[in-house]
C-alpha cells in the first residue's frame, strides 16, 4: 500500500500551498513571514500553539466613497477579495497605515471590510 505525499504548508499560517514551487499560501503571509524573520522575532513560528483561522472566500466591490464632513479628507469602505488569514489582514493595514496622506486605515478580518480615510491633497486612492 502506497501512502499520499505529505501536502505542502504554508510556514506562516499552516494553510495547504497550492502549488507544488510555491512556498507560502499568499503574498499577506509571505510579507508577514519576512517582516517577523527581519525583526529577529523567528522563534514565534516554533512556540505557537496553532494555526491561524481562516476565514470565509470573500467578495470584492467599491461599496462606497464619500466626502468626510471634517478637514477635506475622503472616506472610503472596501470589501477586501483574499483575506486569507490574519496576517494578510495585519499586512494590508499597515501597508496603508504608512502611505503618504491615509489618516486612517482599518480592516477587519471578521468581514472583509477596510476603511481608509485619506487627504486627497496628498494622495489618490488609486496609487
Amino acid at each position: 500500500m502506497q501512502s499520499s505525499p505529505a501536502v505542502a504548508r504554508c510556514p506562516h499560517c499552516g494553510a495547504a500551498v497550492a502549488g507544488v514551487e510555491d512556498r507560502f499560501c499568499c503574498h499577506g503571509c509571505e510579507t508577514a513571514w519576512q517582516i517577523v524573520h527581519d525583526a529577529g522575532l523567528g522563534d514565534w513560528y516554533t512556540k505557537r500553539q496553532s494555526d491561524g483561522v481562516r476565514p470565509e472566500q470573500l467578495q470584492g466591490t467599491w461599496e462606497a466613497l464619500q466626502p468626510a464632513p471634517i478637514d477635506g479628507v475622503c472616506e472610503i469602505t472596501l470589501a477586501v477579495d483574499g483575506l486569507r488569514c490574519a496576517s494578510c489582514t495585519w499586512v494590508v493595514e499597515n501597508l496603508l497605515q504608512r502611505t503618504d496622506g491615509v489618516r486612517e486605515a482599518r480592516v477587519s478580518y471578521a468581514t472583509g471590510r477596510t476603511r481608509v480615510v485619506w487627504d486627497p491633497t496628498r494622495t489618490d486612492l488609486r496609487t
